[in-house]
């Protein structure tokens, strides 16, 4: 799965955080990604947990919503997505889950 970058942003080796989650994944695959007391989730396990959340933010038609260079410099082209979650892997999740939809996660905790 690809994830479009923003223009400019770029430079093929996957320099966004979604595209370079993805290429990691592909690589580590069941390796530990996230581990935390008892919580041990590899990349493959990450990686298609932040796919599934990308896909219903995406679904609900959260995302960018036109292209950065044609915004004022103080506006954001992407859709916001509150999280208001605990300090725990599945905060990690949400905002690589908003990445991936080319939207903004945001901190409420």
């Amino acid at each position: 799965m690809s994830f479009p970058s923003l223009p400019g942003m770029d430079d093929g080796n996957g320099s966004n955080v979604a595209d370079l989650h993805e290429r990691i994944a592909a690589e580590a695959g069941d390796r530990p990604c996230i581990v935390q007391g008892d919580t041990r989730l590899s990349w493959a396990d990450v990686t298609d947990r932040t796919r599934r959340l990308a896909a219903v933010l995406a679904d609900a038609g959260i995302g960018i919503q036109s292209e950065p260079m044609g915004v004022e410099p103080w506006a954001s082209p992407h859709d916001h997505v509150a999280l208001y979650l605990h300090n725990a892997p599945a905060y990690l999740e949400g905002m690589l889950g908003a990445w991936k939809a080319r939207a903004v996660g945001i901190n409420v905790n």
